[in-house]
């Protein structure tokens, strides 16, 4: 099992040196107020035998008169009393600017940690997403990233002030009434361990499982949103829902289970106290002796700020262990994200400024590539030259949207070398190179929740001109431009307000706002009539010095293409 030095360490390394210096200025904070705490309840005393035989002589209240140069005009009652109250409302005061700095760190590195593995995974590598179930990313962005800055790092924050507390508490009592002290808050400190070690295994345990269950639960509710329609043909409604409900109420009992223990101590510590004190007066005999009493007044103020200290350390100690898992999650993560995307940012920047404006040619030479332990490709060769037309054909599985992965440099090859205009690329990250040249129509994409017109340019400049003549080119304007419609209509569930060819005309029309010089069609006219996909392919091959990678399965006129090819055994065919 991890040691918890390695868990600290590990949660501060995921910190940036900007929330490390937030952090370490609250835990300051939360010891400058533990200290002004101690004074408040070590001037209990002085403050009780004051009021109770009307003292003159007191130790606390000569040095306070030294130190502030008060007169004699003050008695000694209002000193203390004085004092007390201000050390009282200053420790509250850092307290609450403590809470503030709590509450303020706490959803920064929320924030942080989570826009940190939203641009990881957006600007990393597509073979590492490829391989990675969608569903365990959003489980990590959306769970294990509140559990890391909630659950993680405040409860440890947390334990550490309270430790401070209890310690300057402990000394103190110590220091007036150590034999009664000593028993009586070794007894709460023993049973909160000996509590601990008794479920610290079911902690653990829960841990892990709530860890996974939310990955289950993120996991199915993302399968029924993306066969929605299936579920309803095939009537598996019961089933999905009988999955959904006994996930939750697997983690509802996890999360009882946790708050439930972290809680219930309490209240069989107060009976506790009560016995403690009632105890303490039977021995007391004397009830007329004012020092004892004065004594009696601190150390119930001192039990009164004890019990919810140590119920305190208890209840985020519970809650640290049932969700540090988060750390492991997060850290894999972060660590082995970071190296790829600091790797790709580098060779990035070394080539943004390369000499691939205009391609005259791209080449592969000897691609291999396995995926899943199955070899898709073995030493296959290609060369499309500038303007020509490709058409890959074959079955659904053979490998047609890999080997256009493997172009664009989506996906690295296991071994060969992809070539620009001659040039040998790194292939990780061609699509640097060439990602401002390329556009694709794919069979099926989601639009985003706006106008017709943002989905057409995507954050481009807008040109009226260019616009509407790729209105003209995809028939977007068969729909748009007439009396019910228009390019500001808004887009509503993904496209759920449009038909499918009524989407794909838009996809079509979004490659060509971008003037590209590559081309890719995955399947990406799937959706239209042939009269229309016929007029519409007619516009694009009229684009001059295009190249056009076509991908099918099914029928499409070979001479109309320059190149046909298929992929079977793993090899390029040239049809």
């Amino acid at each position: 099992m991890e040691n918890e030095k390695s868990i600290i360490k590990k949660i501060f390394l995921i910190l940036t040196k900007k929330e490390k210096n937030y952090y370490y200025l609250y835990l300051l904070f939360l010891l400058i107020a533990s200290i002004f705490q101690i004074l408040g309840i070590g001037s209990i005393i002085p403050l009780t035998s004051i009021f109770l035989n009307n003292e003159t002589d007191s130790q606390l209240v000569q040095h306070l008169r030294d130190i502030f140069n008060l007169s004699n005009e003050y008695n000694n009652f209002e000193i203390i009393l004085v004092f007390t109250t201000i050390t009282i409302i200053l420790s509250n005061i850092i307290f609450l600017l403590s809470a503030y700095l709590s509450t303020k760190i706490n959803f920064r590195v929320e924030q942080n940690v989570r826009e940190r593995l939203f641009k990881y995974y957006i600007k990393g590598n597509f073979s590492d997403f490829f391989k990675t179930d969608t569903s365990l990313l959003m489980n990590l962005i959306i769970t294990e990233t509140q559990r890391f800055s909630g659950q993680v790092l405040m409860p440890l924050a947390d334990i550490i002030s309270r430790l401070v507390v209890l310690l300057f508490m402990i000394v103190l009592l110590l220091f007036l009434v150590p034999f009664k002290a000593l028993i009586s808050i070794g007894a709460l400190i023993l049973f909160y361990i000996f509590l601990f070690n008794i479920i610290k295994g079911k902690i653990t345990a829960n841990n892990k499982a709530f860890t996974e269950k939310n990955k289950n639960l993120i996991k199915t509710t993302s399968d029924i949103f993306k066969s929605f329609r299936e579920i309803k043909i095939y009537g598996l409604e019961s089933k999905f829902l009988s999955q959904i409900i006994n996930t939750v109420k697997a983690i509802q009992k996890i999360k009882f289970f946790s708050v439930f223990i972290a809680v219930s101590p309490r209240f069989f510590l107060e009976i506790l106290i009560f016995l403690i004190i009632f105890f303490y007066f039977i021995t007391i005999g004397d009830f007329s002796n004012n020092q004892q009493l004065s004594l009696l007044a601190m150390l119930g103020y001192s039990f009164f700020k004890i019990l919810p200290t140590l119920q305190g350390i208890f209840t985020q100690t519970v809650v640290y262990n049932s969700h540090k898992n988060s750390v492991n999650e997060i850290y894999s993560k972060l660590t082995s994200i970071q190296e790829n995307y600091t790797d790709s940012e580098n060779i990035f920047k070394n080539y943004q400024n390369g000499n691939f404006q205009n391609i005259k040619s791209i080449k592969l030479k000897n691609i291999s590539f396995n995926y899943d332990k199955k070899e898709i490709f073995k030493n296959i060769d290609l060369e499309i030259n500038k303007g020509e037309k490709i058409g890959l054909v074959g079955p659904t599985g053979t490998g047609k949207s890999t080997l256009i992965n493997i172009i664009l440099g989506i996906l690295k090859p296991d071994s060969g070398s992809v070539f620009i205009n001659d040039t040998k690329i790194n292939e990780k990250n061609l699509l640097n190179e060439i990602k401002n040249l390329v556009a694709i129509i794919p069979q099926s994409a989601s639009l985003l929740e706006d106008t017709i017109l943002n989905n057409i340019i995507l954050g481009d400049k807008f040109d009226k001109e260019k616009f509407n003549d790729v209105l003209k080119k995809s028939h977007v304007d068969d729909f748009v431009n007439s009396k019910n419609n228009s390019p500001n209509d808004q887009i509503h569930g993904s496209g759920l307000n449009l038909s499918g060819g009524q989407l794909q005309r838009i996809l079509i029309a979004r490659a060509l706002y971008k003037e590209p010089r590559i081309l890719i069609i995955d399947e990406g006219f799937n959706q239209l009539d042939n009269a229309t996909e016929e007029k519409i392919l007619k516009n694009i091959l009229s684009i001059k010095d295009l190249i056009i990678i076509v991908v099918y399965h099914n029928f499409m006129k070979k001479e109309i293409l320059d190149k046909v090819y298929s992929i079977k055994n793993s090899k390029l065919l040239k049809i």
